[in-house]
C-alpha cells in the first residue's frame, strides 16, 4: 500500500497487481482488500488505485506435496548447501492469467514465457478444481482406506486408474469448458502416476469436510439435475463415509485431519452397523451437502448402495463393480 501510494505521489501511472493463490476470483478479490484498506486513510488513493491499477484474475498450477526430512538431505546433496525450506515439485507448471494489464505488452512477455493469457480465467480454474483437486480428494480417500501411500501408489491400481479416468471423462468434463479437457486430463493422470513426488494420501485426505463442498458439489448437483449418472462420485462419497471410521482395511488406524473430524467419526462410529444411517446422518452435514442434496433421492440411494458394497465387500471389490 504504502508503495502504490508513493508512486501515486510521485506522479506515475498504476501498476499490474497479480495474485498467484488458487482463490477463486483473486483478482478482485485483491483489488478490494487494497480498496478498502487505502480507503480507511485515503480516498483519493483508493479511487487511483480502483482506476489505474490493474487486478487481473489467475490460476496456478503445481503438485507440491508437503516437504521431508529427504527433500532436504536431497537438496543439500544436490546444492552443497543446507536448505530448511526445501521442497519437491513435479516439472509441471501452469499459470493461467487474466488478460487485465495496466501494460499491454505485459501479457505479451508473459505469453512469451508460456504462461497461458486468456479472456477468463474461470474454465481454467473450474476445471482444475474439479478435475485436479476433485480426483485428488477421491484418490486419497481410496487410498487411505486401502492403506496404500501415495498418490503414484493408487493410480498403479488399473482399477483405480480406470476410476479416476472414468469420473474426469463421464462426470466432470461435461460440465467444463476449458479447451482441450482430453488432452488435460490424460496429462492430469501423468501427473498422479510420478512416483517420484512421493504424495501422501492422507496430506491430500486433510480437511476433506473443507474440500469435498469446493471440488465435488457442483458436479454432483449438475448431474442429478440433468438426470445423468452420479455413480464415480456416489461411491467417492461412500468411501469417505467409510474413511472417517479411521481405520483402514487392513485394521490399522489413522488419525483424522479436519476441523470437524472428531465429530464426523463419532457420527460414523454410531452407525458403523447401519449403512441407511450413516448416509442419513453425514449427509445431513448442511455445511458439506448444502440443503439439496441429503433430500435427493436419487443421490441418498446410490450412496446408500456403494456403502453396502463397501462394508460388506471392500471398496477393491466396489470399484470392480463400478468398472464393470
Amino acid at each position: 500500500m504504502q508503495g502504490l501510494a508513493a508512486r501515486r505521489a510521485a506522479g506515475l501511472g498504476g501498476l499490474t497487481v497479480a495474485s498467484c493463490d488458487n482463490l477463486s476470483d483473486n483478482g478482485r478479490k485483491l483489488q478490494q482488500l487494497c480498496v478498502d484498506a487505502a480507503a480507511q486513510n485515503d480516498a483519493a488513493l483508493a479511487q487511483w488505485i480502483d482506476t489505474a491499477c490493474a487486478f487481473p484474475n489467475s490460476m496456478v498450477d503445481r503438485i507440491v506435496p508437503a516437504a521431508t526430512a529427504q527433500h532436504r538431505s536431497d537438496a543439500a546433496q544436490a546444492l552443497g548447501l543446507k536448505d530448511a525450506c526445501a521442497l519437491g515439485t513435479e516439472e509441471f507448471w501452469e499459470w493461467v492469467i487474466e488478460r487485465r494489464f495496466v501494460d499491454d505488452a505485459d501479457g505479451d512477455a508473459l505469453a512469451a514465457v508460456g504462461v497461458q493469457v486468456v479472456e477468463d480465467v474461470k474454465p481454467f480454474e473450474e476445471a482444475k478444481l474439479r478435475m485436479l483437486n476433485g480426483s485428488h480428494t477421491a484418490i486419497a480417500l481410496i487410498g487411505a482406506v486401502l492403506g496404500l501411500p501415495t498418490v503414484a501408489d493408487c493410480v498403479a491400481q488399473p482399477a483405480i486408474h480406470r476410476f479416476v479416468h472414468g469420473l474426469m471423462t463421464e462426470v466432470m468434463m461435461p460440465q467444463l469448458q476449458r479447451p482441450g479437457l482430453p488432452a488435460y486430463r490424460d496429462a492430469l493422470l501423468a501427473r498422479f502416476a510420478n512416483p517420484e513426488l512421493r504424495h501422501k494420501v492422507h496430506q491430500i485426505a486433510t480437511d476433506s469436510s473443507l474440500k469435498i463442498p469446493l471440488r465435488w458439489t457442483a458436479t454432483i448437483q449438475a448431474r442429478l439435475l440433468a438426470g445423468a449418472s452420479v455413480e464415480p462420485l456416489a461411491l467417492a462419497t461412500a468411501v469417505w463415509m467409510r474413511y472417517l471410521l479411521a481405520e483402514d482395511e487392513q485394521g490399522q488406524p489413522y488419525a483424522l485431519s479436519d476441523p470437524s473430524g472428531a465429530r464426523l467419526q463419532a457420527i460414523a462410529l454410531q452407525h458403523r452397523h447401519d449403512a441407511p444411517g450413516t448416509v442419513r446422518a453425514l449427509l445431513a452435514e448442511a455445511s458439506i451437502w448444502g440443503g439439496v442434496l441429503p433430500a435427493d433421492a436419487v443421490w441418498v440411494s446410490r450412496v446408500t448402495f456403494w456403502l453396502e458394497c463397501i462394508r460388506a465387500r471392500g471398496v477393491a471389490a466396489a470399484l470392480a463393480q463400478l468398472n464393470s
